[in-house]
């Protein structure tokens, strides 16, 4: 009765470690796809950025050149009521 003890213990523990190599690979690759969801997920997010960033030095330029055009409207206007008066 003993020997078959012995081989149940051995085999229990068998399936233990097999279990427990089992779900270590599991972790490991299921790491590894996370790993490459966020690295794609970052690279989606830098070129939105970049983009966005454009946009907005776009938007920039646009606005110092009305910016411009305002100021040169307003010192003529002075011009003139600085002539009316």
């Amino acid at each position: 009765m003993t020997e078959i003890h012995a081989i149940w213990f051995v085999v229990a523990i068998s399936a233990i470690v097999a279990l427990v190599i089992i779900v270590a690979t599991w972790q490991y690759f299921a790491t590894v796809r996370a790993r490459a969801s966020v690295a794609r997920e970052d690279a989606y997010l830098a070129a939105g950025a970049a983009e966005a960033q454009e946009k907005t030095s776009r938007e920039l330029e646009r606005l110092a050149a009305d910016t411009a055009d305002l100021r040169d409207r307003v010192v003529a206007i002075e011009k003139v009521l600085r002539e009316v008066e």
